[in-house]
């Protein structure tokens, strides 16, 4: 007989004010038919893809208490006082302090099969989802294959070189320079990363780089192409992308050490390229 039943579907949180969410499992309550379960991925390779940082192991430990914890509710016909609405259910068995495991609004329905139907969300809203490829990082070399078809429609990627800058203590190879008066060296930064932290943390690294070349003293101008996540990326992505520009300009380009070049600004970087070229040729 068909009877209700209420369901949540867990999602992992590695940072819930961030919004990044992926669907690991799903928890089914449908008392009338003495039935409390749960369902859990048992690979975890999409989660560590999308979220490097994340704690297989006490993730590992989180999924194995919430299925302990509904299977003794349901041999015991549900007499630890369970709740029919699965929202509160699944917050007694999750520890409260634990914020890394959300649920979603609830869903209800009518079941007479209740394992049966929790495999079928468990598919629908679970492995469905970890089909579709996970967003994966942009190398810096892959940001640049975009500006150098760019750069070769313009006649002027055959005509760069590589230059290293050597500062007091460290150096640089750079594998597109041109000259004008002055050496230019490009270097292209991908900021479509998985991992907000990385975004920002690679920008301070290449301040500290450059500022340790001193191309000023070389009377050379760097240009930093920067690849940006798309627009589909999760919003700490993007204001982490946003973060580090902010911070090659603050500490770069405002004392004239650098100038950021976003990857969509490819062809005037081009024709920058050219008229610098050119002058150079006539010279």
């Amino acid at each position: 007989m068909r009877k209700p039943c209420q369901a949540v579907v867990v999602r992992y949180a590695p940072d819930p004010s961030a919004g990044e969410v992926l669907n690991i499992g799903v928890v089914l309550l449908a008392p009338q038919h003495g039935f409390f379960g749960a369902r859990f991925v048992d690979r975890w390779k999409r989660i560590t893809a999308a979220f490097p940082q994340a704690d297989l192991v006490h993730l590992r430990r989180l999924a194995s208490t919430v299925e302990r914890a509904c299977a003794t509710a349901s041999d015991a016909q549900l007499s630890l006082v369970t709740p029919e609405d699965i929202s509160v259910a699944f917050d007694a068995i999750v520890p409260p302090e634990d914020a890394s495991l959300v649920r979603s609004p609830p869903i209800t329905g009518v079941t007479a099969d209740p394992e049966r139907t929790l495999e079928e969300l468990f598919v629908r809203y679970v492995v469905s989802r970890a089909k579709a490829p996970a967003r994966e990082s942009r190398a810096d070399h892959q940001v640049w294959t975009g500006i150098a078809s760019v750069l070769r429609r313009h006649g002027v990627l055959g005509r760069l070189q590589p230059r290293t800058l050597k500062g007091k203590h460290y150096e640089e190879q750079f594998d597109a320079a041109w000259k004008n008066a002055q050496w230019n060296v490009a270097k292209p930064l991908s900021f479509d990363l998985v991992d907000a932290h990385a975004i920002v943390t690679k920008a301070a690294s290449w301040v500290g780089r450059i500022i340790a070349l001193e191309p000023q003293a070389q009377s050379t101008n760097v240009h930093l192409v920067i690849g940006a996540p798309p627009s589909d990326a999760p919003a700490d992505v993007r204001q982490a992308s946003a973060d580090g520009v902010g911070l090659l300009n603050d500490e770069l380009a405002s004392r004239d050490l650098a100038t950021v070049v976003p990857e969509s600004d490819a062809d005037g970087l081009a024709e920058r390229i050219k008229r610098d070229l050119e002058h150079q040729a006539g010279e």
